[in-house]
């Protein structure tokens, strides 16, 4: 059987690490007609709420809330 972990908001199966994740970009650095999420790599969780992901540029890792975030579960990203 799969591995996973439940958050109110969504289902995320422990294989899906390395794909792709949209999370939003914080107030202060966003403007209303600029983009509001960017792009990273899902790469561990810290709890069931709080993920790990790879900004893929910088290959800097930061955190974030599972609930603010929207998986693409078909697309893995490469680093570069």
């Amino acid at each position: 059987p799969t591995t996973c972990f439940w958050s109110r908001a969504k289902y995320i199966p422990f294989e899906n690490f390395w794909c792709a994740v949209y999370v939003p970009i914080a107030p202060p650095q966003r403007t209303k007609m600029g983009p509001q999420r960017s792009l990273g790599i899902y790469i561990a969780y810290e709890s069931v709420s709080i993920i790990r992901y790879l900004e893929p540029l910088t290959g800097d890792v930061f955190t974030t809330r599972l609930a603010d975030c929207q998986f693409d579960k078909e697309n893995f990203l490469s680093l570069g």
